[in-house]
């Protein structure tokens, strides 16, 4: 069995050189028509033309002299007129209109890049007799800076080995109003190598969003969500890998709203494909937030960090594992509001959970003798928490209302806790009087420049605590025994300490420059010495956008 640092390696084997490198460029069309197939010989250049140039089904000499000054060369690339770039100024065409299906863009040595400047320029998929979106059976795509609208579906995307090529990366992509998906990735070829990369891209009302299939065996390959939002959708992201092979999944400030499904990764019964799940700043609000399938062999390791997970009533917030599935790792921060089940067992490496707040759902802990599996500092509030096999050592944490137990041959032990419901095969060692650990939310969640946002504690008595207010880190700083996740050059101190329940409201200014800033508001809890409680406490921190 490979041990972390093996698995790691691997993961990130197929990422060499694979992030934002753009095509080998040939040739930049300037596409200037607003319709999307024109008139070959005019005087403008469509995207469709383009494509076409591309894929090498239209010769630079069919175009009239208008459109072939639309074409520019690359200096160095030498004097080939293939077109690997797409350019479209968003301020003199800002919506082509989609006259019938788009040639597909075809599989070439040096890719394809279509990207927008100015104002992003909107491809308007919406019209009649339009049966699909952006169809791409390529290895290199890379769109940027542009709209996708309406249309059955955005960005289709086929993939065979993508090793030494780009994948499919977008960034700065909006999609809107699909029927069906917004950007979907499958790979086709055993052994080979996937990658889908987005950044800064938004998804708006699409029943699904994303959706990736690495299915075939064998493959390695990389999947990377950075500062994606989603929102009206009823699958957010939805991949499925099969058997061998390596897959890494990385979830970055990515915020999910959607009706059924936030996130998901399936696999087969057979699919034993290691797995690497990483993430950090992740907000999901569905009926079932996130479900990570894991192999009772494939190994898979998770680190996953500050994750808000919250569900209606009946619904799941977190589904990781099974009992006697084999993985491993650290889940820190996590606010899981619905059901919840961490369970494995046969992973050998240790599983740690610290800092967890849980409320109103069912609680499953399992691990075996052979796989530790401990939890310290974490809140359960009408949690029914059950540890259905092994024993799962629980430190420094309290139980507020619900149930706390053990099924046969299953044992948690609690030491330093507070649990007065503590029940069958469940032993208590320094039991606390009261509950020693503090929460905190945030009224609204999506918060607007000039409105006004309420954070408020949730304290036992013989607590207080002060807030901080700083930009968002992307690479936090997780050093026990505490977590940053802000910059800790770049914050202030709210005024005031409070108790309880008690809010703190802050004025958010109004000024367009504001828009975008990414923050972090951390209470920090202190013990007033009258309960037992630690003297300093972070509770997971609130991440929010302004808008």
């Amino acid at each position: 069995m490979l041990g972390p640092g093996a698995i790691l390696l691997t993961a990130l084997a197929a990422s060499a050189g694979a992030v934002n490198v753009p095509p080998g460029f040939h040739a930049v069309a300037f596409v200037n028509d607003t319709l999307s197939h024109g008139t070959l010989g005019d005087g403008l250049l469509s995207l469709n033309e383009a494509i076409r140039l591309h894929n090498g089904t239209l010769a630079f000499g069919q175009l009239s002299a208008a459109e072939q000054a639309q074409l520019s060369l690359i200096p160095g690339t030498g004097t080939t007129t293939d077109v690997t770039w797409i350019d479209i100024d968003g301020s003199n065409t800002p919506v082509i209109t989609i006259q019938q299906n788009l040639d597909p863009v075809l599989d070439t040595t040096f890719g394809m890049l279509i990207k927008g400047f100015g104002d992003r320029p909107v491809l308007d998929f919406g019209g009649p007799g339009v049966t699909q979106g952006l169809v791409a059976p390529a290895n290199s795509i890379t769109l940027q800076d542009i709209v996708l609208s309406g249309g059955p579906f955005g960005l289709d995307v086929t993939q065979t080995d993508v090793s030494g090529q780009v994948g499919c990366a977008l960034t700065n992509v909006l999609f809107t109003g699909q029927a069906t998906f917004g950007v979907r990735v499958v790979a086709t070829t055993a052994n080979g190598t996937g990658r889908l990369v987005l950044e800064g891209c938004r998804f708006e009302n699409v029943p699904n969003a994303i959706v990736h299939d690495e299915s075939p065996a064998g493959r390695t390959s990389i999947f990377e969500l950075h500062e994606v939002d989603i929102v009206g959708a009823a699958v957010g992201c939805d991949a499925v890998i099969g058997s061998g092979g390596s897959t890494r999944y990385t979830f970055d400030r990515v915020t999910i709203a959607a009706s059924s499904r936030g996130i998901r990764v399936a696999r087969a019964a057979a699919a034993n494909r290691q797995t690497f799940l990483e993430g950090s700043f992740v907000r999901v609000r569905a009926p079932q937030c996130v479900q990570f399938d894991v192999h009772a062999t494939g190994l898979t390791w998770a680190l996953l960090h500050l994750w808000d997970l919250r569900a209606p009533a009946g619904g799941t917030a977190l589904q990781l594992g099974a009992p006697g599935t084999a993985w491993f790792g650290e889940l820190s921060e996590l606010v899981l509001d619905g059901a919840t089940t961490i369970a494995a067992g046969t992973g050998g490496q240790p599983i740690s959970v610290s800092n967890l707040r849980c409320r109103n759902g069912n609680v499953t802990l399992a691990t075996s003798a052979a796989q530790p599996l401990s939890v310290t500092t974490s809140r359960f509030d009408n949690c029914a928490v059950t540890v259905v096999a092994g024993s799962v050592p629980v430190s420094d944490s309290c139980f507020v209302g619900g149930s706390l137990a053990a099924s046969a041959g299953a044992s948690a032990v609690l030491t330093s806790c507070h649990a007065p419901q503590a029940g069958a095969n469940v032993t208590v060692q320094q039991a606390l009087p009261a509950p020693q650990l503090g929460n905190a939310t945030m009224t609204p969640e999506d918060v607007q420049v000039g409105g006004t946002v309420q954070f408020v504690v949730d304290l036992p008595p013989g607590l207080v605590a002060v807030w901080a207010l700083g930009f968002t880190d992307p690479t936090p700083t997780l050093v026990p025994p505490f977590h940053l996740y802000f910059d800790p050059l770049g914050y202030v101190m709210a005024p005031g300490a409070y108790l309880l329940q008690q809010p703190f409201t802050w004025q958010v200014p109004n000024g367009i420059t504001f828009v975008g800033i990414d923050l972090v508001a951390q209470p920090a809890v202190l013990s007033l010495g009258v309960t037992p409680a630690p003297w300093l406490q972070l509770p997971p921190p609130l991440r929010f956008v302004l808008h």
